[in-house]
């Protein structure tokens, strides 16, 4: 009987790189910064938004952390993920808050670019 090759070994080894990390903190700050901003209503669509594509962005950056052998979907989703962050003030109109515009276009443009160099490398 043969052994299966050494990436799939049980228990797995946590990768912790520092675009891994980085991709971590990224997403909590995405999720936490509606809270810090107390402009910010609990019921607007804009803060649904960060929440929502906060916690996504920390659930598949926890993942990555969790699987040795990552899905290039992870990579896909987080391109996307990173999109839209990058997007929504257009979307949502909330360009004139310019400290949530900066926050939500810097941070979405940041995660499309680990996103882009995790998929060319």
């Amino acid at each position: 009987m043969r052994k299966p090759p050494t990436a799939w070994r049980w228990p797995p080894i946590p990768t912790f790189t520092f675009a891994n990390v980085l991709r971590l903190l990224l997403g909590l700050w995405v999720l936490n910064a509606p809270l810090l901003d107390p402009q910010f209503a609990p019921g607007e669509l804009a803060t649904r938004n960060q929440l929502l594509a906060g916690g996504c962005i920390v659930l598949l950056a926890t993942l990555r952390f969790i699987f040795v052998r990552e899905a290039v979907t992870f990579r896909w989703a987080h391109l996307l993920l990173g999109t839209w962050t990058f997007a929504s003030p257009w979307v949502f109109d909330f360009v004139a808050d310019e400290a949530v515009f900066w926050n939500s276009t810097l941070s979405g443009a940041l995660i499309v670019a680990l996103a882009t160099w995790s998929l060319i490398r």
